[in-house]
């Protein structure tokens, strides 16, 4: 990532109260920061293609379309692969109070391909393009967005950027390697896969049973991994999906009865849901 990108995205946490250091090693760009916030920070941003491996401290809520929504509090790392033409973009709220944060990215295709980052890059490719650890000590955590000590300068500061690339590599490599993912894993891959089967056939959602034997995982883990990922129930994001369904349909002209029929309800069950939803009836909606 650029040096002008990583400053203008630590710029949209606040351009005040912050210390900013950056700088390039043989693996691509590593960067710290410090902040300050007095109130909860929210932005908006696209992540540069790569691998990026990040840690920091903060009460943090990062959510995306493909990749879900994920909460942290506390000492937490990173590691996302963003595909070439990732073109979404990525939420981020973060809590008030003092924040850290630091990370490493590599951009180069050449670099990808080094030794040191292929059990990474394999349990991504299996797993989930995102992960997100908790388990990661405190004390880890706030040395890897420490900033360098001006005690160092010329080569000796080289050599230290280059043994703080291999730290954020080996603190990625042995969540991954311990399983400390499964929750971030679970979120990424069995709510997509259930989110994924929901808009498939919106009018005849399978049960939470058939689901569940489709994304190779049980019900209880199916079902966690949904709300902790889009923040809802299943149940709660169908009946979500159906009513703004219903509404299209209505406004473009179908019958309140042909809308129930098209979005697997029943009449009656249908115009009940759908005035507890809006608040005014089915038959009074607009046709535009």
């Amino acid at each position: 990532m650029p040096t002008c990108k990583l400053k203008q995205i630590d710029d949209l946490i606040s351009p005040e109260n912050k210390a900013f250091e950056n700088g390039t090693t043989r693996f691509g760009e590593l960067w710290s920061s410090q902040h300050h916030l007095n109130t909860d920070t929210t932005y908006n941003t696209k992540v540069p293609e790569g691998l990026h491996i990040g840690s920091g401290f903060a009460n943090m809520q990062f959510q995306s379309l493909s990749l879900g929504q994920i909460q942290t509090c506390g000492a937490s790392l990173q590691i996302l692969q963003c595909p070439a033409g990732f073109d979404e973009n990525v939420t981020t709220r973060i809590g008030k109070g003092r924040v850290f944060s630091g990370g490493l990215h590599f951009s180069d295709i050449a670099t990808l391909q080094s030794e040191e980052l292929q059990d990474i890059l394999a349990k991504l490719a299996t797993d989930a393009p995102l992960n997100i650890s908790t388990n990661i000590p405190f004390d880890i955590a706030k040395r890897l967005c420490s900033s360098a000590d001006q005690w160092f300068q010329g080569k000796a500061l080289e050599l230290y950027m280059e043994a703080k690339a291999y730290e954020y590599m080996a603190v990625a490599t042995a969540v991954l390697t311990n399983n400390d993912f499964i929750l971030a894993k679970n979120v990424t891959r069995y709510a997509k896969q259930a989110r994924d089967i929901i808009e498939a056939d919106l009018e005849n959602v399978p049960t939470l049973a058939v689901m569940a034997s489709i994304a190779a995982t049980n019900v209880r883990s199916l079902t966690q991994a949904f709300r902790n990922s889009y923040g809802c129930t299943i149940q709660e994001y169908v009946t979500e999906r159906r009513m703004e369904k219903a509404i299209m349909l209505l406004e473009q002209g179908h019958s309140v009865t042909e809308t129930a029929y098209r979005i697997g309800y029943s009449l009656p069950y249908f115009s009940e849901k759908f005035n507890t939803h809006y608040g005014f009836n089915a038959s009074t909606v607009i046709v535009i």
